[in-house]
Formats: structure tokens, C-alpha cells, sequence
């Protein structure tokens, strides 16, 4: 409690970030309970109920080094919440360690969730091992990450191709 209080104050915007995530995170749980009333309800669902059901996880949640640093350190509960009602989540210029960190927090926490990694360096190693799924992708930083993956790319441009053609 004493480092939340001295990060608000020191950096007022995470206030309103992690005031934003716990408001998102009331809304989602809202939503969900309503869904799970509909899904329990006997008999079959209508067509706009089966429609919104299956539209609700259109969001993507995109985290930076400080977002994953305040979020997973003090809210980690909320992130995982909000991470659940997401249909993707994105770490970007995040530092190796966190990478790695915010794939096990959504392995852990998001039941059925499959998580990709994809990594042209030796710094994404621990983040593609961590991964149900690591593409390396061969560059000029060495082959760290291809030895350590699951699949092989030439180029980040092939990333498209192999993904609609596996899945």
C-alpha cells in the first residue's frame, strides 16, 4: 500500500490509469454476470442474445514497460481481469523480463487462453519459451530466438502468411 501511495504521488497519471483499469474491470464483471445469467437461463438463446455473446471480445489491450511495471506489480488482479475480456493482449517496448512476466500472468489467469510469442533477439528468449506458441524470426541479432522457438520466420513480413495459413 505504502509503494501504490508513493507511485500516485510521485506519477499522477498512473492514478487515473489504475482508476481507469478498476472502472473497466467493474464493467466487464457486470457484463459477465449478465451473460452468465442469459447462458444459464433454460432454453435456447435468441439470435441478438447469441449475436452479443459472441461479439463481446472485440478488444485488444496494449501495454507499454510502465504500464506492465504499475499494473503487474500493484493491480496484477486487475490486469488479469481486464486481460480476460480482451480478445488480444500486446506488450510493447517492454524490457525481456516483463515480457516473459505478462505471458505467465495471462497463462495463469485466463483460463483457455493461448498465448504467442514472437521474438528476433536473444533478449526475447525467456518470452518465447514462456509462450504456448514462439516464433523466432531470423535477423541480424543472431539465432537465439529461432533455436528457442517453436516456428521459424525469414521476416517479420512472413508473419501474416503463416499465421492465416496455421491458424
Amino acid at each position: 500500500h505504502a509503494q501504490t501511495v508513493r507511485l500516485d504521488h510521485a506519477h499522477p497519471e498512473l492514478l487515473k490509469v489504475r482508476q481507469a483499469l478498476v472502472a473497466f474491470q467493474e464493467h466487464i464483471r457486470n457484463k459477465m454476470e449478465r451473460r452468465h445469467q442469459r447462458l444459464s437461463r433454460p432454453g435456447p438463446l435468441k439470435r441478438a442474445e447469441s449475436l452479443e455473446v459472441a461479439s463481446d471480445n472485440n478488444l485488444c489491450l496494449v501495454l507499454d514497460e510502465k504500464a506492465i511495471e504499475y499494473c503487474a506489480t500493484l493491480c496484477a488482479d486487475v490486469l488479469t481481469a481486464v486481460s480476460h475480456a480482451c480478445f488480444s493482449v500486446v506488450a510493447c517496448r517492454a524490457r525481456k523480463d516483463q515480457k516473459a512476466q505478462m505471458l505467465n500472468l495471462i497463462k495463469l489467469g485466463v483460463p483457455g487462453s493461448c498465448t504467442l510469442a514472437i521474438g528476433d533477439g536473444a533478449n526475447d528468449v525467456a518470452m518465447i519459451k514462456a509462450a504456448n506458441v514462439g516464433i523466432g524470426v531470423i535477423g541480424r541479432e543472431g539465432m537465439e530466438a529461432v533455436n528457442n522457438s517453436d516456428f521459424a520466420i525469414g521476416q517479420f513480413r512472413f508473419l501474416r502468411s503463416l499465421l492465416l495459413v496455421h491458424g
